[in-house]
């Protein structure tokens, strides 16, 4: 069995690399590991999303699911709001938020 090359490429929105970095700033003051983990299941699901670029689930939200959003949990309770550029094969993640948010106004 050969190694698959990988299909899509991941790139993250401006907001979504300030979510992050408001993230790992956040848990580094609480958890340098809880910090370290987030970030090696991010990692993780990134190289995921290179070749299985439909494993999230599509939003329940009927205004995101018609924009193509997709959502993976992550630890601690955190969602990665995703987009799937098929043209260009792009994986664009959207977002990182965490669960106890006010998305619906994050999101619109």
């Amino acid at each position: 069995m050969s190694d698959n090359p990988a299909i899509y490429e991941v790139r993250y929105s401006n907001p979504a690399n300030v979510d992050l970095e408001n993230i790992i700033t956040y848990l580094k003051k609480h958890s340098t590991r809880a910090a370290h983990n987030l970030i090696e299941q991010l990692e993780k699901t990134a190289l995921q999303l290179t070749q299985f670029p439909r494993s999230g689930a599509l939003s329940i939200d009927e205004s995101l699911k018609e924009k193509g959003y997709r959502i993976i949990g992550l630890k601690y309770r955190f969602l990665l709001f995703y987009t799937i550029d098929e043209t260009d094969k792009i994986v664009w993640i959207k977002r990182v938020l965490h669960c106890s948010r006010d998305l619906a106004n994050i999101l619109f």
